[in-house]
């Protein structure tokens, strides 16, 4: 922005009567415009005006807030805003202090942009100003005062009696303020507000400020840190006056030096409408070199996160001003300036006041005593030591602040970098022992606690992450959704309580900076899953259960399928299929009704996730699976006939205790004697009398059809519960092993013929399920289905019997058989209110067909 600068005289140093114009000349570049400065508050950052015009590689090194230039009291000067690359003044770097401005100095600005300085002085012209900006507390009720401010700039702090006042009464409020929070100033004589880096941010109506200052109107809603410091802007307005925002630093009266109440309340002063006793009245500005002033963050504010991004030292360790500090501050402000007068009475004093100088210090000294020795040995890296130490003088000494601070500085320098080596180890049991050793003095220390919940958090969401590669880890159903709604949930309940632990955390040790931002990666990604996957698995989670109350578990297959299609990182899903496996032949046992296949399957029926869980726990509520004292007794039984006592296991069959099951213990003792009658029919003299005299083995004379008898019998024995008989049927001469593979691939074959001639022919469809009666086509078809399931449980059953491994063919076309005989069965039972009972129980039985039970209730009929 050039500049009329011809009639302006260049001075080395401007005048503290005069305005003054600053004119920046580039020297880097010389192709760029000169920069004319009219303003006593000059912003420089990337954003900025002229720079935000200027070619990106030219302002790459630029910040956003990276220096401000300002005149106080007809001297220039420059501050660094805490920049990354930056700001020099003849080659020194003024980062960290403001430096004065002479006529030809060479300023640069990160690396690229280098100007020469020319200041030329100018007699103060009269402009439009302000008489003063009030700002109203907005809401009915309010605690807030009004504040009259007539003189600029005025600085917003936590420290500032404006708002400190609050502190007692609404601690978390003030908090939300930091030291340097925004200021206002004047630019051609309105007034425009600046947020200066605050950790809670400055508000003008809705919109959050950023790195640039805007302009205040009247009727403005201005607002500080949160929903508490809101105010209504009102301008009053002066006619032409010569510019006021020259602030006086050097040589003014004492009366300027600290915001002294002015204005009556009437008469068109700044307090009309409001009242004065309730209103703070600003009548002395702040100084720009307080303002822009950059110094280490104080201890307070660090504990309450409260670090100014533009104006913190980063990682700069902090010593918290002790009494002494504060007594030598007092004393040194009390000889100067404005204080001087206090001077001679302190030397009129004598030698008694010295005296007593004296040992107020040395009482000083002796209090501070503890805090130098914590300090020195934080200096001298004995930081365990200094942990340790700080933690037992703050057990004798609860309420000092100085102490408080140093251990918690001190802890977090010796337990955080280990913490973070172990996390980066992902040795998760030694980040956990580590903040472990936090326990203890966080009890005595009040700032501690929600440091370690901080830490705890980081912890939990390092070890739910990381079996994750890439932040694709799987997400298993029935498992992790607790875990990712409590992380998130954390998270979500004060997200600016996680902000200022990580701040206060990060001062002290910088390495926390890239696990907290990793964190902060790991969140995102959970936030999304929670938004994502968790919704999916609530609705998956819905489905299966109304699957199983509704007799509907096949359909569940379908719905796992889809669900891994569609969310490739669902995980858990096998434990789901094998639940409805191990569910399903329960069922089957159920609904066979025979004891050994029923306690078969309670045995085995491990299942692990909540919904089958229940459907077992409802199974056994209704008295449809053995008591757990009948599970025993039947397995004392069960035992006993695998050693051929048959005695026993024939009397225990017939005591067995009436009740639901009494029925399938009476079909269990038929099934036995069954078997034992028709073993020792095959071992009966009618049995023998095919073997021939003579001489040759009894193998050579065995009759064909004695062997065909006990391959018939061999074929119906259990592997599991038969084992005497098996043994015994394998030991007789008319046994031949090679007859029973051959019978179990012929039964193979055979289940697979008619499995392909049940699906040429297309099954059992829907409609002939849906027939009140039972036509000769569902009659056909069910009876190929039922002879394909016989032939695929026998040739099973053989080859368990002889050990034979089945080929994984033989196994899937059982399998396939054993599934689509569910199915219909299944539908059938759906069919429940559509069908007669009678014709819905004889189709059901026909795709059944228990050959088995038919044939035992005739045998057991003829051998009572």
């Amino acid at each position: 922005m050039p500049l009329p600068l011809a009639d302006s005289t260049v001075v080395d140093q401007p005048a503290a009567d005069h305005a003054f114009d600053i004119v920046l000349k580039p020297i880097s570049h010389p192709e760029l415009a000169d920069i004319g400065i009219d303003e006593i508050l000059f912003a420089v950052g990337r954003n900025e005006p002229p720079f935000d015009s200027y070619p990106p590689v030219l302002v790459k090194d630029l910040s956003r807030r990276h220096a401000r230039m300002f005149c106080e009291g007809g001297v220039v000067h420059i501050a660094d805003m805490g920049s990354k690359n930056g700001t020099s003044v003849n080659g020194i770097d003024v980062r960290q202090k403001t430096t004065r401005l002479a006529n030809g100095d060479e300023v640069r600005f990160g690396h690229n942009l280098c100007f020469r300085v020319q200041l030329r002085a100018r007699p103060p012209e009269p402009v439009a100003r302000l008489l003063s900006l009030t700002l109203r507390p907005v809401g009915d009720g309010t605690m807030l005062q009004p504040i009259v401010v007539t003189q600029f700039p005025f600085l917003i702090s936590k420290s500032d009696a404006a708002f400190a006042r609050y502190r007692q009464d609404n601690p978390q409020q003030v908090n939300y303020l930091s030291r340097r929070h925004a200021h206002v100033f004047l630019k051609r004589g309105m007034p425009w507000v600046e947020d200066l880096g605050s950790t809670n941010g400055t508000f003008v109506g809705s919109q959050r400020l950023d790195e640039i200052a805007v302009p205040l109107r009247d009727g403005d809603t201005l607002g500080f840190g949160g929903h508490f410091f809101v105010y209504q802007v009102s301008l009053q307005m002066q006619a032409l006056q010569p510019d006021p925002t020259l602030t006086h630093h050097a040589g003014a009266p004492a009366q300027a030096a600290v915001k002294a109440p002015s204005g009556d309340g009437s008469g068109g002063g700044p307090g009309r409408g409001i009242n004065i006793e309730k209103t703070t009245f600003i009548g002395a500005p702040d100084s720009f070199l307080d303002i822009f002033c950059v110094d280490p963050v104080s201890p307070v504010d660090a504990a309450h996160g409260e670090t100014d991004g533009s104006n913190s030292v980063a990682d700069a360790p902090v010593r918290p001003p002790g009494r002494f500090d504060q007594f030598r501050s007092q004393l040194v402000s009390a000889v100067s300036g404005a204080d001087r007068k206090y001077l001679r009475w302190i030397i009129w004093g004598g030698g008694s006041m010295l005296t007593l100088l004296a040992a107020i210090m040395l009482t000083l000294r002796l209090a501070e005593a503890p805090e130098r020795e914590i300090r020195i040995l934080i200096t001298t890296g004995h930081i365990s030591q200094a942990a340790t130490k700080a933690s037992h003088y703050l057990k004798r000494s609860p309420d000092h602040a100085g102490l408080r601070l140093l251990a918690t500085e001190a802890w977090l320098k010796a337990t955080v970098p280990p913490w973070v080596a172990a996390l980066g180890r992902r040795d998760f049991t030694q980040a956990t022992a580590v903040l472990a050793t936090m326990r203890d003095a966080a009890q005595g220390n009040p700032d501690l606690p929600p440091l370690m919940r901080e830490l705890n958090w980081i912890t939990s969401l390092a070890v739910f992450t990381a079996s994750g590669e890439g932040g694709d880890r799987p997400i298993r159903i029935y498992a992790d959704e607790d875990s990712i709604a409590a992380l998130t949930a954390q998270w979500d309940a004060d997200p600016a309580a996680h902000q200022r632990a990580a701040t206060v955390i990060a001062a002290q040790v910088p390495a926390f900076r890239d696990v907290y931002a990793n964190a902060l990666s790991q969140l995102r990604r959970l936030q999304s899953d929670n938004a994502v996957y968790l919704a999916a698995i609530e609705r998956l989670k819905i489905a299966i259960t109304t699957a199983l109350q509704h007799e509907q578990p096949r359909s569940i297959d379908g719905l796992l399928r889809t669900a891994g299609e569609k969310y490739p990182r669902l995980a858990g899903l096998d434990r789901i299929r094998t639940d409805l496996q191990h569910y399903l032949a329960l069922t089957r046992a159920v609904q066979g009704g025979r004891l050994g296949p029923l306690v078969a399957q309670q045995e085995q029926a491990q299942l692990v996730t909540p919904p089958f869980q229940q459907q077992l726990e409802a199974l056994g509520a209704a008295g449809q699976l053995l008591p757990p004292e009948l599970v025993r007794r039947y397995q004392d039984t069960r035992a006993a006939w695998r050693t051929g006592d048959s005695g026993r296991v024939l009397t225990a069959l017939q005591s067995f205790p009436p009740g639901p099951w009494s029925s399938a213990a009476s079909a269990e003792l038929i099934h036995k004697k069954v078997l034992l009658s028709q073993y020792a029919a095959l071992v009966s003299g009618n049995g023998k009398s095919a073997v021939q005299s003579g001489g040759g083995s009894d193998a050579d004379h065995v009759s064909p059809a004695r062997a065909d008898r006990l391959l018939d019998f061999y074929t119906r024995l259990s592997p599991e519960d038969d084992v005497f008989l098996v043994r015994a049927v394998m030991s007789d001469p008319a046994f031949d092993a090679g007859r029973a593979r051959k019978r179990a691939d012929g039964e193979a074959r055979q289940a697979l013929s008619l499995l392909q001639k049940y699906r040429d022919s297309g099954g059992i469809d829907d409609g002939s399920r849906h027939e009140s009666m039972i036509s000769e086509g569902f009659r056909t078809q069910a009876g190929v289905l039922a002879q394909a399931r016989q032939a695929a449980r026998q040739s099973m059953n053989l080859y368990r019997l002889q050990g034979i491994d089945v080929s994984p063919s033989v196994r899937q076309v059982a399998d396939d058989i054993e599934t689509e005989a569910g199915q219909q069965d299944e539908a059938l039972r759906n069919l429940v209110d559509a069908l007669p009972s009678d014709v819905l129980r004889a189709k059901r039985m026909l795709i059944e067909d228990d050959v088995d039970a038919a044939r035992n209730a005739v045998v057991a009929g003829e051998n009572p």
